[in-house]
């Protein structure tokens, strides 16, 4: 099997899950942000590598994370929202014509890191369906504007069936058993 294949298939099962089930599931999210974060990150900083080195750094950057999000959880949710927020940044920047800047990724980071500590469960909510969104949209790599449209629609459908599912009240355990 082709490793770009098994990368493909892992994004899209992984942001499938994330994008739907991300504020139960709290810690695949955490993964899947990591995981898709150094997928994205890897070629750009450092060209010319091999498809499997660059899915095997996301796979334990992403189980790092997701190891991380079950012993620390409010760590783990700054971290997981700045780095949500750089990749919304990195991929939204050139989808809405905004020009290439060094601080647009680290206010995108700064501001998802906010928004998760914040609002813990609705953060959860928006930022597992952003980066599920990102994760089945990105690599099916359609042209715009379909592009920006599929991503649109899985966001909504992302938050919409979380929020469904979100029980108000008290807030649940964010454990894997939880």
């Amino acid at each position: 099997m082709d490793p770009s294949d098994l990368s493909l298939g892992i994004r899209l099962v992984a942001g499938a899950a994330v994008l739907f089930l991300g504020r139960r599931l709290f810690w695949l999210f955490v993964g899947v942000a990591g995981f898709v974060l150094t997928a994205e990150a890897v070629p750009q900083f450092f060209p010319g590598q091999l498809e499997w080195i660059v899915l095997a750094l996301a796979l334990v950057v992403g189980i790092a994370g997701a190891v991380l999000a079950i012993v620390l959880q409010h760590l783990a949710i700054a971290v997981a929202g700045f780095a949500v927020g750089v990749y919304a940044a990195l991929s939204l920047q050139p989808g809405v014509g905004l020009p290439e800047a060094w601080w647009l990724p680290v206010a995108g980071g700064i501001a998802g890191a906010l928004l998760g500590l914040l609002v813990l469960d609705w953060g959860l909510i928006l930022l597992s369906a952003l980066v599920g969104a990102g994760a089945v949209s990105v690599p099916l790599e359609l042209l715009a504007p379909w592009d920006m449209l599929l991503w649109a629609v899985l966001f909504v459908a992302g938050v919409a069936v979380q929020a469904s599912m979100f029980r108000g009240g008290r807030r649940r355990s964010l454990r894997p058993n939880g």
